[in-house]
């Protein structure tokens, strides 16, 4: 009888910590607007979204149905985040050095600008992989999973082009670190030669980003 006493205490007061402890869910619409490549603006509110979606939901209000708006038709987004500040995207033409040459994407790439200066310009433009574990023989144990990457982006003062410099998380754990490093001296062959050693002795990974367009900004004054 103590025992049955104790579990029932144990399972009330679980209750209680799970109740207490419960928070409501994200908010998955934020004020925002879309404008198409015909230049007509549409304001409401933006469902929570990536970069390499292929649809954005719009809708007027909660108690209107959602647009659904192609990816390839934006030509410019907004949204406001829970902060209050706004975040801009705008569509891009973006290429990337494929054997020291650059090679364009067919498509523009909605990007978002993080940094400024009179040297050079930096962008981010957020994307979701689906990846899967596990060869293709053994399709019955293979587990699927997603990982949301940042696309680091330059583009130097008077190009109409931005240039991809690699693709990591934000917080650096994973990322192609190497690949950004080789690419900004690419980059830097062509605009400012006074980077490559800065590269090399800074050993730039994917987290050092906006630092390592600080720097540049500095030696290529």
């Amino acid at each position: 009888m103590h025992k049955n006493k104790l579990w029932l205490l144990l399972a009330l007061g679980a209750a209680i910590l799970l109740t207490t402890s419960w928070t409501p869910p994200v908010n998955d619409w934020f004020p925002g607007y879309i404008i198409t490549r015909d230049n007509t603006r549409t304001n409401g509110e933006l469902y929570r979204f990536l970069c390499n979606d292929d649809h954005f939901l719009l809708r007027a209000s909660a108690d209107t149905k959602p647009t659904k708006f192609k990816n390839a038709d934006v030509k410019e987004l907004g949204v406001q985040e829970s902060t209050g500040e706004w975040t801009i995207f705008k569509a891009r033409k973006v290429g990337w050095y494929l054997f020291n040459k650059l090679k364009f994407l067919k498509k523009e790439l909605l990007v978002t600008q993080i940094y400024s200066s009179p040297e050079i310009d930096g962008f981010h433009y957020y994307l979701e992989h689906q990846r899967s574990s596990g060869g293709a023989l053994a399709s019955s144990h293979r587990h699927h999973f997603t990982t949301r990457t940042v696309a680091f982006i330059v583009r130097a003062p008077g190009d109409d082009h931005l240039i991809l410099m690699g693709e990591g998380t934000l917080d650096g754990k994973h990322g192609e670190h190497n690949l950004i490093r080789e690419n900004m001296k690419r980059f830097s062959r062509d605009y400012c030669p006074a980077m490559i050693k800065v590269v090399d002795e800074k050993r730039y990974k994917a987290r050092d980003f906006e630092q390592m367009l600080e720097d540049y900004s500095t030696a290529c004054k």
